[in-house]
């Protein structure tokens, strides 16, 4: 009897966890993938979770889609608090006005991380070089009034990851380098 007790605890808890971790539908990864035709990793943070996950599409000119260069974007917060719902209208104005399909999202919760992967390969102006494990990374540290920015880039393949880190007391530079390192081994 206490074996089965045990189990049933044991078995819920685990779906507890489950439910609990920082997840988005598998299917929005294999869509964006389709879309800009190479492969791509969209990583998950423990304490970090994903709040907004959309795709920029293309610019247009003369109201025709020029080349195919679509960029992922991902935002993650210091938590996930309620979804911000929207009407259909509303999420098809901003979708047209912002030349972007939301695929996730938008959940509340303070922005800490957004990153950015596109197609093809990218560069920062005024970045220095570090490495992180044997992958070139380009860093730049910027202050705002707001507080410091740390942007980091690099290129794996055919396909740039470029991200943007809200540094505070919460979320630390040396934070945002463990970030990237899970990122690049994750792409390895």
């Amino acid at each position: 009897m206490n074996k089965k007790i045990f189990i049933i605890i044991f078995l819920l808890s685990m779906g507890l966890t489950a439910c609990s971790k920082n997840t988005f539908p598998s299917d929005i990864e294999r869509e964006i993938e389709k879309q800009m035709d190479v492969n791509i990793t969209i990583p998950t943070q423990e304490n970090l979770p994903i709040t907004f996950i959309s795709l920029l599409l293309p610019p247009e000119l003369d109201l025709k889609t020029t080349g195919n260069r679509y960029i992922a974007q991902v935002i993650y917060a210091n938590e996930k608090g309620e979804l911000i719902s929207l009407t259909d209208e509303q999420k098809q104005q901003i979708e047209e006005n912002n030349r972007m399909r939301i695929l996730y999202g938008e959940y509340k919760g303070e922005k800490t991380v957004e990153l950015n992967i596109g197609k093809g390969s990218s560069s920062l102006s005024g970045s220095e070089n570090k490495k992180i494990g044997d992958v070139l990374v380009e860093y730049k540290l910027e202050e705002t009034k707001r507080g410091k920015i740390l942007f980091l880039l690099f290129n794996d393949k055919d396909v740039y990851y470029l991200m943007k880190f809200h540094l505070s007391s919460l979320f630390t530079e040396q934070d945002g380098l463990n970030f990237a390192a899970d990122l690049i081994n994750n792409t390895r």
